[in-house]
């Protein structure tokens, strides 16, 4: 028998969505609910692999950041930058999507 497994494709908006929720379930851990912090990681998985076909190097930065997290629970995760960085490099840039809201 012979599998053949399909590349998955990346989707920066899946990331940034992906980046968003383990924000949430971070703040989650940090304020009572400390099983919240692995779901977090979780995310941050998600949003790394969602990246590493197209955008290896961003995919990089997210994993480095996820793991100073797991070694270092109480590190300030940088997600404001990484939205940022992923966003402008992917096509995705926020601040012109907001602009475009406003005409």
């Amino acid at each position: 028998m012979c599998i053949t497994i399909k590349e998955r494709r990346s989707c920066a908006l899946c990331s940034l969505k992906h980046l968003a929720q383990a924000r949430v379930l971070l703040n989650e851990s940090r304020n009572g609910y400390p099983e919240h912090f692995w779901f977090s990681q979780g995310h941050l998985a998600e949003a790394e692999d969602e990246l590493v076909t197209s955008y290896p190097r961003l995919a990089r930065h997210v994993r480095y950041y996820r793991k100073r997290l797991e070694r270092q629970p109480d590190f300030d995760f940088p997600f404001r930058k990484l939205v940022l960085v992923i966003s402008v490099k992917t096509g995705y840039d926020v601040r012109l999507f907001l602009k475009q809201g406003e005409t």
